[in-house]
């Protein structure tokens, strides 16, 4: 059986300049079988293999001391001089190639997306869903200012048709334009407030009632990681979203596209809570569907409630 502390050894001595044979050397020196010794370095990792004797890296330093071995535990005192290996922070940033990578596993590996999501934290989350929405946001800001010019020249051109005039009255000019500007200015405002406001507070509520549901069912993450796999499981919606939006203007029977794209998000969602909460699908679908319950058992309530208050009776 290989001795994994002999392998860490040889990584990490390796690692701070000191040649393959030095430390094997070293090792038997210090009573170590010269047979455990080289099974150790038959299982080091491809890139240590070259360093043999006679091998030594740019910068090596002669006179640096080798890393000591006591007789009475060989490998404890050097192992622990050895700070292990930090994972990289890139792989925790929203945004660049990282960020375009999470979208396309959300459509070709799923499993594998929700793996590597599911420890973060909920504002890099949130980062993501900030991100993700500008595209649509921008493209239908575009259309809407688009239409709303369209719009204020077809009243200039009826305007000034009905009035037998070559061109509209300044003051009624002044009056369609800035309607135009209002109409584009409601509907931008409108959907901002949507996605980038009612969005990210609505996302919040959502996540704690379905992690109610998913609670029941006896599931063992966080909920952060409930916010985590509903967020990632808009995704297709979210991109699709503004092509949807675009097709459907001049055919509008196309919305129909948007159907797979719910349908793949709901999907996305049940292995989103697979994945993050360690459960089968079977639990996380049942966790959902009481997540559903319990959220719309709570809008009824709420609904009941502002009708006794802001209705009257009689």
């Amino acid at each position: 059986m290989v001795n994994e502390d002999i392998v860490r050894y040889f990584e990490e001595g390796i690692k701070r300049g000191f040649s393959l044979e030095e430390l094997k050397q070293e090792l038997i020196r210090h009573n170590h079988s010269e047979k455990d010794v080289l099974e150790a370095i038959n299982h080091l990792p491809r890139q240590y293999r070259p360093k043999m004797s006679g091998y030594y890296p740019e910068g090596y330093n002669p006179n640096q001391k080798m890393p000591e071995i006591q007789k009475e535990k060989p490998m404890e005192k050097p192992m622990k001089t050895f700070a292990p290996a930090k994972k990289p922070k890139s792989d925790k940033l929203v945004g660049g190639p990282k960020f375009f990578g999470k979208i396309g596993m959300s459509f070709t590996h799923p499993v594998q997306l929700f793996n590597e999501i599911k420890d973060d934290k909920k504002w890099d989350t949130l980062k993501y869903y900030l991100l993700l929405a500008i595209v649509p946001f921008l493209i239908i800001s575009i259309v809407t200012a688009i239409f709303a010019v369209q719009f204020v020249l077809s009243l200039q051109s009826f305007i000034a048709l009905l009035g037998s005039q070559a061109q509209v009255p300044a003051f009624l000019e002044f009056i369609l334009n800035m309607a135009g500007v209002a109409l584009f200015e409601a509907v931008a405002g409108m959907y901002f407030v949507f996605i980038f406001i009612l969005g990210p507070i609505m996302s919040f509520i959502a996540a704690a009632l379905m992690h109610l549901g998913l609670k029941i069912v006896k599931s063992k993450g966080t909920l952060t990681q409930t916010y985590n796999a509903i967020i990632y499981a808009t995704t297709p919606g979210m991109v699709l979203a503004p092509i949807v939006f675009l097709v459907s203007i001049f055919v509008p029977f196309l919305t129909l596209l948007s159907a797979p794209a719910l349908i793949w998000s709901l999907v996305l969602v049940i292995i989103g809570f697979a994945v993050t909460h360690e459960i089968s699908g079977v639990r996380a679908f049942f966790g959902w569907l009481l997540g559903v319950i319990i959220t719309l058992i709570v809008l009824s309530l709420i609904s009941f409630i502002l009708i006794v208050l802001f209705v009257p009776i009689g």
